[in-house]
């Protein structure tokens, strides 16, 4: 089976940097809670105009544990759909991959 990689391109909203900062660690925390093998963070330093942007990178061991925390319907996972899709926090999210190890 093959290591799957799920990004997040993100930006803190002007004036928001700290917020979302503690944003993103709650969601790192959460990623392996839920069965991610790693979950960091990158800032964009040398990324033409996506400079200052930042990658949160989750890596799963395998699909089907990528598919258990992206398929989960529980209270918690629907919180974060439901706070993702307001749009009103700190964090601004650019744009998502779902990559698969292939060497």
């Amino acid at each position: 089976m093959s290591v799957i990689l799920q990004t997040f391109t993100i930006r803190a909203k002007k004036g928001k940097l700290e917020e979302a900062r503690a944003e993103v660690e709650k969601a790192k925390e959460l990623y392996l809670r839920r069965g991610a093998s790693s979950a960091r963070l990158f800032w964009a330093i040398e990324a033409g105009a996506n400079s200052g942007d930042a990658i949160l990178a989750v890596e799963y061991a395998n699909a089907a544990a990528w598919a258990a925390v992206v398929d989960s319907d529980d209270d918690e996972m629907r919180g974060v759909r439901q706070h993702l899709a307001n749009r009103k926090g700190p964090v601004e999210i650019l744009g998502t991959s779902l990559l698969r190890e292939v060497g």
